[in-house]
């Protein structure tokens, strides 16, 4: 369940102990309920889980709470866990020692920090690229000269600038090759024809 000030201004005890298996909430609200108001039982919790516990000092609400935990028998307290990704970013070298105790000595714990991990080194595969012969493109340009012939004289405006169409195409084959240059004569010029007919037909 998550938990927070507008949800918990009402819960008793009672409510706080028939909760979900798994609580989440902002520290001061938790800080409340276990301090405050004595609702949430530190008995009865088996894991706490300090994000940013970084915080965890002096007068933060995850200070206190951990000072409470710390009245709880060691063999009825429920483990401890802080996560954060840096305890400390803008102090200086004294500063982080003198932190890094205060956690450890109130978490009651051992700042552990994952070995540094270089990513595995890939490798690549050089692949030469020739483009095709410059005689090629002629029989390209041929071909949707061809295409591009079948359309009636009447219905010359369907293809408002050949010279911009057969550019296109010569592109296609030279940077993608012969299939995407099919799929462009089909999809592109051909079925461009098809709607401007169907148009015509329905109009």
């Amino acid at each position: 369940d998550e938990v927070s000030g507008e949800t918990t201004e009402t819960w008793t005890a009672q409510t706080w102990s028939k909760a979900g298996r798994v609580l989440v909430g902002i520290a001061e609200v938790l800080r409340q309920a276990m301090i405050d108001h004595g609702h949430l039982d530190p008995h009865q919790v088996s894991l706490w889980v300090f994000d940013e516990c970084h915080n965890a000092v002096r007068h933060h609400p995850f200070a206190h709470m951990l000072r409470k935990l710390h009245t709880v028998p060691e063999d009825k307290r429920g483990r401890i866990l802080g996560l954060t990704a840096s305890f400390d970013m803008r102090g200086d070298q004294a500063n982080l020692v003198r932190k890094r105790k205060e956690l450890e000595s109130l978490m009651q714990a051992t700042i552990q920090s994952p070995p540094d991990q270089e990513p595995p080194t890939k490798n690549y595969e050089r692949v030469s690229y020739e483009p095709p012969p410059e005689a090629l493109e002629d029989w390209v340009e041929a071909k949707i000269i061809e295409v591009l012939d079948q359309v009636p004289a009447d219905l010359a405006e369907l293809i408002s600038d050949r010279k911009k169409v057969i550019s296109s195409g010569k592109s296609v084959w030279r940077n993608l090759g012969v299939t995407p240059f099919l799929y462009y004569v089909r999809e592109c010029i051909v079925l461009h024809m098809e709607r401007f007919l169907r148009n015509i037909v329905m109009s």
